[in-house]
């Protein structure tokens, strides 16, 4: 029998190796910010949703009490949290909603409707959901129905809270005083009419009658 020649294996020199992983890493870092805003978008998304049913489920119990939200019910029996909160003196729409914020509420085990996904919470002092690790909060005196007054909002829980809270990235305690939004500079409210809006602090801030009139 003759002896066969073997030919030699093709293949892909160190070169080609690196020019390949260079164009991967050339493209990946291209897609990084796209991919990043798609994930954002999809969190206040889906903040948005919670908040529309926070203001669902208290429009119907509004309904079935004299156009009264249930705020006030005792923390003993599952209602908001007793601490009262400050608030900032501001003009525009955060004047008319300038009623404190309580938590939504404190008997729930698992609330993940109460949670934004992008929120950096879970303090290590107080690893607890009823006190500290919710996401919204809802406004003590709320109009019933009117799409000025925010009825329930975006913001982080401690002893003291506002509109856009958050806590520290390595806050030790949970006694937070200052302000800071969420989603890529902009935070979610729910209104008294039931309407979601991803709002900038400084369109909150805007005179309440421009708001209006820009409706």
């Amino acid at each position: 029998m003759l002896g066969r020649t073997s030919q030699p294996k093709s293949g892909f020199t160190l070169t080609e190796i690196l020019v390949v992983v260079g164009i991967i890493a050339l493209i990946a870092a291209m897609m990084a910010p796209s991919i990043t805003k798609t994930i954002h978008n999809a969190r206040r998304v889906r903040c948005a949703s919670n908040l529309r049913q926070v203001g669902i489920v208290f429009a119907a119990f509004a309904h079935e009490h004299q156009d009264h939200y249930p705020q006030n019910v005792p923390a003993a029996e599952g209602g908001a949290l007793d601490d009262n909160v400050r608030v900032p003196l501001a003009e525009g729409i955060l004047a008319l909603n300038h009623g404190v914020f309580r938590a939504t509420a404190n008997d729930f085990r698992t609330p993940q409707s109460l949670v934004c996904p992008a929120t950096r919470l879970w303090v290590p002092s107080a690893r607890t959901i009823a006190l500290t690790n919710l996401s919204y909060c809802v406004n003590l005196y709320p109009k019933f129905g009117d799409a000025g007054t925010v009825l329930a909002a975006d913001a982080s829980l401690a002893t003291y809270w506002r509109l856009f809270s958050d806590f520290p990235r390595n806050a030790t305690n949970v006694e937070i005083r200052f302000a800071q939004d969420r989603h890529m500079g902009r935070g979610n409210a729910v209104y008294g009419d039931g309407h979601v809006e991803s709002s900038t602090k400084l369109r909150l801030q805007r005179p309440a009658q421009a708001f209006r009139r820009q409706r």
